[in-house]
């Protein structure tokens, strides 16, 4: 399957349908919101702002069209294939006022407000997109989460 405007909202439905609700993120949420012009994208990245990842986990466990992607599974992510694409999801925390990822449990990413703009497709879809403040942010701290990822795939 092509990983296009359709098959993004596809998936996005099928999570919403699961009791899932998430923000589009990385660049597919940069093409929507125009930081980037349009292009080919090899993965989708979303975020999930919830405790922890139970309704994922039963979401992957109970699709057979899902292959969970076992070498990204970490306290702030899931990952799966769906169609020959890869689907990435990261973990956002309530934490008292703030939200927060964990990444690999030892970097602590504090997030700015998370005000979804909602982005209406050629279909009449509704798609829940990450702000440019939260995907600058998230790219400026970018090296950190790296330099983090890079210390766990070499110990591994």
């Amino acid at each position: 399957m092509t990983n296009n405007l359709p098959f993004v909202n596809k998936i996005i439905q099928r999570l919403t349908k699961s009791g899932i609700s998430t923000i589009l993120f990385g660049g597919w949420a940069q093409e929507l919101t125009r930081m980037i012009s349009p292009k080919s994208h090899k993965d989708i990245d979303l975020l999930f702002i919830n405790k922890d990842f139970r309704l994922v986990d039963k979401f992957i466990n109970e699709n057979s069209d899902i292959l969970e992607i076992t070498t990204k599974r970490y306290l702030h992510k899931r990952a799966f294939m769906l169609d020959g694409v890869m689907i990435e999801i990261i973990l956002i925390q309530q934490e008292k006022k703030e939200f927060v990822s964990w990444f690999w449990g030892e970097y602590k990413l504090t997030w700015p407000a998370i005000k979804p703009i909602c982005y209406t497709t050629d279909t009449k879809q509704i798609v829940r997109v990450a702000s440019p403040d939260v995907l600058r942010f998230y790219t400026d701290n970018y090296q950190n989460i790296n330099k983090l990822r890079q210390k766990i795939l070499r110990a591994a």
